[in-house]
């Protein structure tokens, strides 16, 4: 009689895809046969999200470890550099996420003027921070094809960023923006967002409105 492991490799992976995400855990567990196969499906779609200072379940190094099982990849949020210094030999899709904190009016109030000086100063450095470590992991990964960035602010001055997608990516295919509100940025960084874009088979922002009106304008001005 016939059983599930004298399969023919081929059916085993095809037989993935009639899987849940959610399923896979156990099913490796189950024998060394599904481990061997199906062990991978666990790092194809990794999404790690860092908010309000708690550090992620995933670290860098057990990430960097399963990296070459890696195909889609999305951080959101402020993460530490480690987990932008990977490569991923595989990865064709990157998707960057932000976490946009509503101020404290009680504690814009009654904030010195010192003290919003330094904050702001606080936040400009971390977001050029984040601004090169974005950079780095797209320079390290070339392979990517597909980038989605997802905003919920309109802070959009990633220079450098910008500058790593218009130079490393060996075949951009498709470029998608979907967020609130619309983008704000520089002129100069308009113009290295727009050379960047450039390189992409698509370009797609499905938000209607004022975003798609302000992104098609700065591709005007950026000409």
């Amino acid at each position: 009689m016939a059983i599930i492991t004298d399969l023919m490799p081929e059916v085993l992976i095809y037989l993935t895809t009639f899987l849940y995400k959610q399923d896979i855990p156990n099913i490796v567990l189950t024998c060394r046969l599904f481990h061997q196969h199906y062990a991978s499906l666990r790092w194809k779609d990794i999404s790690i999200r860092s908010e309000g200072g708690k550090k992620s379940v995933l670290d860098a190094d057990t990430l960097r470890a399963h990296a070459e099982w890696v195909h889609s990849l999305s951080f959101t949020g402020a993460l530490p550099a480690e987990y932008f210094d990977i490569s991923f030999p595989n990865l064709r899709v990157l998707c960057k996420g932000d976490v946009y904190k509503s101020p404290d009016m009680t504690q814009q109030l009654t904030r010195t003027l010192q003290e919003a000086t330094a904050l702001a100063a606080a936040e400009a450095l971390a977001a050029a921070r984040q601004d090169l470590y974005w950079a780095r992991l797209v320079t390290l990964n070339p392979s990517i094809q597909e980038i989605a960035i997802i905003m919920d602010h309109d802070k959009f001055e990633w220079k450098e960023l910008w500058r790593a997608v218009g130079t490393s990516l060996h075949n951009p295919k498709r470029f998608y923006i979907v967020g609130l509100g619309t983008p704000n940025m520089s002129d100069e960084a308009a113009k290295i967002f727009w050379k960047a874009v450039g390189r992409f088979e698509v370009f797609d922002s499905p938000t209607p409105g004022p975003q798609r009106d302000t992104l098609n304008f700065l591709n005007v001005a950026a000409i």
